[in-house]
This record gives C-alpha cells, structure tokens and sequence, in this order.
C-alpha cells in the first residue's frame, strides 16, 4: 500500500499543471495593443458621454469638448487624451442617439491596414479597415 501523501503529491502536480495549460493555452486572449488601448479609450469616452446623469450642453456648446468638460461629464484627463490623440469630437445634443450618431472619431495607424474607431451615441465603439481614396 503507498502512504497518502504521494496520492495528495501527485493529485496536486496534475492539478498544477492543468492551471498552467490554462493560463497559458485555454481561452482567448486579448493581446495589448495601441490599437486595443485606443480602441477601449474611445469606448469608454463615448460611455461616458451618452451614460452621463449631467445633462449634455445644449445648442453651439454640443460640439465643443470643453463644455463637457466644464459641465463635468469628462475630466480633463479625457479631454487632455482626446486631443494628444488627435481623437475628432462630433458633438452630443442628446437628442440623437443610435448607431448610426458618431460622437468620437480616431484614426489608428499602428494596425495594417490602417482603421478607424468609431465611438457611437449609443454607447458603442467600433472600427472599420481605413479607405484609401483613390
């Protein structure tokens, strides 16, 4: 008969190293990237503009970045990254929400072929492969 412990020993090693496989092999991964960490900003930004309790600025201030800023739906820490981002703001009235409303607009060039990320009124980001014009 062998001692209990090399039963425990050996249910452990095997339990390790299905943790290992895991960790290193099972599931998906999301690699980090320029293109993900742009991506994910323009996302939350466009969140935190349609999501914001503050009501948006009304009239010519819907389009300026500045007057959210003041309003406090975006700190300046957002507004800072939009503009060393070169990220276009398109405006919020609040009125306009839907898929089809781009608020953010950024172009990532660190991606083959180049896309653009898109932050909706919705909430949502997505992005489309950059068209080169002929």
């Amino acid at each position: 008969m062998k001692p209990p412990y090399r039963v425990f020993v050996v249910c452990g090693l095997v339990l390790l190293g299905l943790i290992f496989w895991q960790g290193f092999f099972g599931g998906s991964h999301v690699k980090d990237t320029a293109f993900t960490r742009e991506f994910n900003q323009i996302s939350l930004l466009a969140c935190k503009v349609v999501n914001s309790k503050i009501p948006p600025p009304k009239g010519p201030d819907s389009t300026r970045i500045e007057a959210f800023e003041s309003a406090g739906i975006l700190s300046s820490n957002d507004v800072a990254y939009v503009r060393q981002h070169g990220i276009e703001f398109h405006g919020f009235d609040g009125t306009r929400t839907g898929a089809n409303v781009a608020i953010f607009e950024a172009v990532c060039t660190s991606t083959k072929p180049p896309r653009r990320i898109i932050g909706h009124a919705d909430g949502h980001a997505e992005c489309r492969e950059l068209r080169r014009e002929p």
